[in-house]
């Protein structure tokens, strides 16, 4: 991820009360297809792990 997304990303997750980004991942064994709309279509998903403040 560049730099000003990753600040920005840092920044909304302070605000939301979380410390920090722990881990991420991609699943690519997981799809989510849209009917009609295949540009919407997910051929992965992703996994986020959060710590918030306080805990």
């Amino acid at each position: 991820m560049d730099q000003p997304r990753q600040g920005l990303r840092d920044l909304l997750l302070l605000a939301l009360g979380f410390l920090s980004w722990r881990q991420a991942w991609t699943n690519p064994d997981k799809a989510c297809e849209i009917p009609f709309h295949p540009r919407h279509s997910l051929h992965h998903y992703h996994g986020f792990y959060l710590q918030r403040t306080g805990v």
